[in-house]
């Protein structure tokens, strides 16, 4: 009996052992889990400057190209300012002492090496006006100067002078015996869509 007893105590005494050596195996992956998260904590913990100071420089350029946006939608004209950038170019010839018309308005088409049409893509499209502007030459090239250096996004795709003596007579007027020119222009202006 005493045997049994002995096998029942040792039975006992292992299965505690089998308890606690299993207890002290999940205790030790616990810390083990406890660990990795304190280092990893750790880690970001040491990374926070870095990358608050990399939140900061990317916020300070951002800021400055939302600056840089804003100054350049500022020379776009919107497509309900056509008028008033047709305006501009009358106030021009005006200072500058010329007739002008601009009898022509139309989207710029733009072609592929193929000579196909490219529908235009992004914020800004490009709009084509024709500008025809009579006087004296040194008045035109004035004017041509003046529509040059406009604030708005622009350029001048071509222009021509014809000061010639022709060209003079048959454009000058009975009160006015200056020789006058006409100048054509094919004025772009960058318009945001």
């Amino acid at each position: 009996m005493q045997t049994n007893q002995t096998v029942v105590i040792w039975l006992g005494k292992s299965g505690l052992l089998v308890a606690l050596a299993a207890g002290i195996g999940w205790t030790w992956g616990q810390l083990q889990t406890l660990r990795a998260e304190v280092i990893e904590q750790r880690q970001r913990l040491e990374e926070a400057p870095r990358e608050a100071a990399k939140v900061a420089m990317l916020k300070n350029e951002l800021a400055k190209r939302q600056f840089d946006v804003e100054r350049i939608t500022a020379f776009l004209v919107e497509r309900n300012e056509l008028a008033d950038a047709v305006g501009e170019i009358e106030a021009a010839a005006e200072r500058a002492g010329v007739e002008v018309t601009v009898p022509g308005v139309a989207e710029r088409e733009i072609f592929d090496e193929d000579g196909n049409v490219v529908e235009p893509s992004g914020p800004i499209l490009e709009v084509e006006l024709d500008v025809v502007a009579l006087g004296p030459p040194r008045a035109l090239l004035a004017f041509l100067h003046s529509i040059e250096h406009t604030q708005r996004l622009t350029y001048l795709a071509s222009w021509r002078l014809d000061a010639t003596e022709r060209a003079a007579r048959g454009q000058q007027t009975e009160e006015s015996a200056e020789p006058r020119g006409v100048l054509t222009v094919d004025y772009v202006v960058a318009v945001r869509r």
